[in-house]
């Protein structure tokens, strides 16, 4: 787990650190002290932008490792016969009405909360971003095998007594099937 998680902070400064630094062919650049912006607008694949926005309404604020172990939830959904087979059908699972999805019936609970999900706090966007694409990279932390389930420590949900607790990041407790 050391090891993991030393790399995973290394890979994260590393997207970081540089005042000049080309990172797939977009380029960052330092502002302010600690404060990095795109220089142009990155595109994103609608299923990319999935799993960022997942990060971010669900994981923003936490510590990055907490997000990066949200991103790698939603990816062991994709991975397992259990769930959809994509990103955006991982986080858009849940309970619909005339096709629209039933409040706080979702898999992910910010896709039907009922709040808009526009992403108004940039630092928590382009931390979201590099939580992702490590992600996306194929990173996982360790103990994260058959991890395909999380909540926040302040609820409480039903199917969480049938589930094995694995761990906690932050305010977030993940879990396994028994």
């Amino acid at each position: 787990m050391r090891i993991l998680t030393i790399l995973v902070c290394l890979l994260a400064t590393a997207f970081s650190v540089a005042h000049q630094t080309s990172v797939a062919s977009h380029d960052y650049y330092l502002v302010e002290e600690d404060s990095l912006y795109y220089s142009e607008v990155e595109e994103w694949t609608e299923q990319e932008q999935c799993l960022i926005e997942t990060i971010y309404f669900e994981a923003r604020g936490e510590p990055f490792l907490g997000q990066v172990g949200v991103g790698v939830v939603v990816m062991r959904r994709v991975q397992s016969n259990k769930f959809p087979d994509n990103i955006c059908d991982v986080v858009r699972d849940g309970v619909y009405w005339k096709g629209n999805p039933v409040r706080n019936r979702c898999a992910f609970s910010y896709f039907c909360d009922g709040k808009s999900e526009t992403m108004l706090d940039e630092e928590g966007y382009f931390t979201a971003i590099e939580a992702a694409k490590l992600v996306l990279m194929g990173i996982v932390l360790d103990n994260m095998e058959n991890v395909v389930y999380y909540h926040a420590t302040y609820v409480n949900p039903s199917w969480a007594k049938h589930k094995k607790r694995a761990f906690q990041i932050g305010k977030h407790i993940f879990y396994k099937e028994k």
